[in-house]
């Protein structure tokens, strides 16, 4: 709202002709040369909802050593002057506050006295928007239309900000998630394939008296060939052969061994069974015999690496092997003894299941 002493330039005052017409706001300025009623300098009134303004004009040709304003604003006055470079700018703050309330605010600016040049092109302001089911604010009054919004982006750049972040932790943890259940489904099947590849075990049935034990029988051991002592040792590759062979009919003994034992603990008789007590503390120190016979194959196995080795070495610098020497360190000679312990531990496997059989199976059932 303007007061008495303002011209609208371009035109016939003259102070329009002090300034740039074209580098004005929408070419457009008002000028205050003269005094409001004869005794006061012009003022223009401004009011707005925000927490700061910014007052822009024109600065004129003429040049002035300083160019002294006055402004009040909520009713308490404002000191300062404007001492611009050099005439005809554009675009030249002439006064500016911040850091007010989000409330309604009323400005008035103008020239300090009647002897100072006023050019006012136009003012802008920013505010904070509040919430939409609030009371609208004051209705605003401005002079030809020269007071600008700029509405303030600080609240909307960090909601967008915490927003970018909060949608990239869920996908972070989306991620997690699928991976963790990927890798558990893959151990699952891996585990399930293991399962399905390995040999089934079908439980025989079992009546309330009657006790039924099923045994794997022991596969048939290799007879090892007669050797007289004058005899040159088998080839490396055939006695490497022999061990891996014996080493899985340990094995195999080994299991059949384990089976017989917790089927002998799980299912025995509530009756006192001294002999067949006797016959699984035997089978415990088959077991025993077992692991260490299985030691002595994995020495014999790597003495006759060792052999192996030397041979090729001495084939290919042309040397003839030695002969090996006949005793009780000769692989031969070792592999059949470790033979004829295995037939021991056999023969003994085959006793204690024929005596388990023989002290679990019911009594004879005789009609009278």
């Amino acid at each position: 709202m303007y007061s008495e002493g303002w011209i609208r330039c371009p035109g016939d005052g003259g102070c329009c002709s002090d300034a740039s017409t074209g580098s004005a706001n929408n070419g457009t300025y008002t000028c205050s040369a003269g005094p409001a009623n004869g005794t006061n300098a012009a003022t223009v009134t401004l009011q707005f909802p925000g927490t700061a303004i910014y007052v822009y004009g024109l600065s004129p040709y003429i040049n002035f050593t300083e160019m002294k304003r006055v402004a009040t604003l909520d009713g308490q006055e404002q000191h300062g002057f404007f001492a611009p470079d050099a005439g005809g700018l554009s675009n030249v703050l002439m006064y500016s506050k911040s850091g007010l309330k989000n409330t309604t605010h009323t400005l008035t600016i103008g020239p300090s006295d009647v002897t100072q040049f006023f050019l006012f092109d136009y003012a802008t302001y920013t505010y904070e928007e509040t919430d939409t089911s609030a009371s609208p604010a004051a209705a605003t009054s401005t002079p030809d239309n020269n007071l600008k919004k700029e509405p303030n982006l600080i609240w909307p750049i960090a909601g967008g900000v915490i927003g970018a972040i909060f949608v990239f932790s869920t996908l972070m943890i989306l991620i997690h998630q699928f991976r963790s259940r990927s890798a558990v489904s893959r151990r699952r099947s891996a585990q399930m394939t293991q399962l399905n590849s390995t040999d089934e075990l079908t439980p025989e049935p079992r009546g309330e008296t009657q006790l039924s034990l099923a045994f794997q029988p022991v596969p048939p051991l290799r007879q090892a060939p007669a050797a007289a002592e004058d005899t040159q040792p088998q080839p490396f590759t055939a006695l490497q052969h022999d061990i891996q062979a014996l080493s899985h009919e340990i094995q195999e003994v080994s299991r059949g061994v384990e089976d017989l034992s917790h089927a002998a603990a799980e299912d025995i008789q509530p009756q006192p069974l001294t002999t067949l007590q006797r016959d699984i503390q035997a089978l415990s120190t088959l077991q025993q015999d077992l692991q260490a016979l299985s030691h002595e194959i994995q020495e014999v196995s790597r003495g006759v690496e060792d052999l192996s080795h030397d041979a090729e070495a001495s084939q290919a610098v042309g040397a003839d092997l030695p002969p090996q020497p006949h005793g009780e360190h000769q692989p031969t000679a070792e592999i059949g003894m470790l033979r004829e312990r295995v037939e021991a531990i056999e023969q003994l496997q085959l006793h204690l299941q024929a005596s388990l059989a023989q002290e679990t199976a019911p009594p004879a059932y005789t009609p009278i």
